[in-house]
């Protein structure tokens, strides 16, 4: 019978509006790739690990670390480009130079880096079940944030965005509890490519029990806010 495999990959595209070569800032001794491939042999239990970049410099790492190296074209390394693109391509790449298909596939971007060991595991023990197709880390929003205290700013008024709901569901007690999104995926191969989804249905959630772990560096000042945690905590 064959085996359940496990492919890690890695996606890191070499251009960032915000932040000049973004992937490979470092955070303590390490790069952010570095960091990502780091987290990822830590868990032990990947058959295979990948990453897919259009920059030399990111896949010089990858294979100074030996994980495979996938080139991605320029048009698949924009702005605009979705991360569903990247998979697509990641899949053509492993039926191309004749890789098994695995069943389950796991996204790490390394603008997440201080994603825990027992997060990734979490999500391995509900993502194999068979009445799920994706499992996602997820993060309580804290409720200063919370959807129903978001307001417009025109002209120099404030208006509240979702008033009328705001004002039957005032107390703290009775908002709903929202959450974002953790950046980490993990899905059953075969249903991404039927739902043609990184988050095919049945969806199911991992909770993130801390703000550090849910941090996407897209900014300089969030990098700034990573580099002070990795300071504090010492991560890896």
């Amino acid at each position: 019978m064959p085996k359940n495999l496990f492919y890690a990959i890695i996606t890191a595209r070499k251009n960032s509006k915000q932040i000049k070569n973004k992937n490979i800032q470092k955070i303590g001794k390490k790069n952010l790739v570095e960091n990502t491939i780091s987290i990822i042999k830590k868990v032990n239990f990947f058959d295979k690990i990948f990453c897919s970049s259009d920059s030399n410099r990111i896949l010089d790492i990858a294979k100074k670390n030996k994980i495979i190296d996938i080139k991605r074209p320029k048009k698949l390394s924009l702005d605009s480009s979705k991360s569903i693109t990247s998979i697509h391509h990641f899949v053509k790449y492993l039926k191309e130079n004749n890789f098994e298909l695995p069943k389950v596939v796991f996204l790490f971007q390394p603008t997440s880096p201080f994603v825990k060991k027992k997060t990734i595991l979490s999500m391995k023990r509900l993502v194999i079940k068979k009445k799920v197709s994706s499992v996602i880390s997820c993060y309580k929003i804290p409720n200063k944030f919370h959807y129903l205290n978001q307001r417009s700013l025109k002209n120099g008024k404030v208006k509240f965005l979702y008033e009328k709901m705001r004002n039957k569901k005032i107390l703290k007690q009775s908002k709903p509890a929202v959450y974002s999104h953790g950046n980490l995926f993990s899905f059953k191969l075969k249903e991404f490519l039927k739902q043609n989804s990184l988050t095919p249905k049945p969806l199911y959630s991992v909770l993130l029990d801390t703000f550090e772990e849910s941090i996407d560096i897209d900014t300089k000042e969030d990098l700034r806010i990573a580099r002070a945690l990795f300071k504090k905590f010492k991560f890896n």
